[in-house]
């Protein structure tokens, strides 16, 4: 304001561009590093997802974290077809202790693992089903029939050792 009870209109429109230029720069660079934040974490989640290790001759182990769908049981199919494939590997523990829920899809999911394990000449067995995944297998009437299921990777793996 130059004088009093003046209004000047361009210094206003001025002054409104810059801070208007100024959070969208903001926004932006906040975005992006936002975005580049969750790009590393997604390739470090891919990383350590779903490792496959050998945990005594011949058996090889995956824990499994989080939902199942087609992609991410794919890069476990091949994760474990490789190990399976370098190693002489008789079974397969999959964990899914840290499933809290389990739906259709899921359930279809874990069938085609075992199929893709079964196919390479080894045995796949699941350990780590929690009462809430079984009551919701029970009420989907979804059966694991052709696999062998375990409270958890001990007794799955001495099961295995029986053998």
């Amino acid at each position: 304001l130059k004088e009093k009870d003046k209004f000047d209109f361009i210094l206003v429109a001025k002054i409104t561009s810059f801070f208007d230029t100024l959070s969208s720069r903001l926004i932006i660079a906040h975005i992006n590093k936002t975005t580049d934040l969750v790009k590393g974490m997604e390739e470090e989640l891919e990383i350590r997802e779903s490792a496959v290790s050998e945990i005594s001759d011949g058996v090889l182990l995956t824990v499994i974290v989080g939902l199942l769908d087609s992609d991410r049981v794919m890069k476990i199919i091949d994760k474990i077809l490789d190990k399976i494939e370098q190693l002489e590997t008789k079974a397969v523990i999959i964990d899914i202790t840290h499933i809290e829920d389990m739906n259709s899809e899921i359930a279809n999911q874990l069938i085609k693992l075992k199929n893709s394990i079964h196919f390479m000449g080894a045995e796949a067995i699941i350990s780590g089903i929690n009462k809430n995944v079984a009551k919701r297998l029970t009420h989907l009437q979804i059966t694991l029939d052709e696999m062998k299921t375990f409270r958890n990777i001990k007794d799955a793996l001495k099961a295995i050792n029986e053998l």
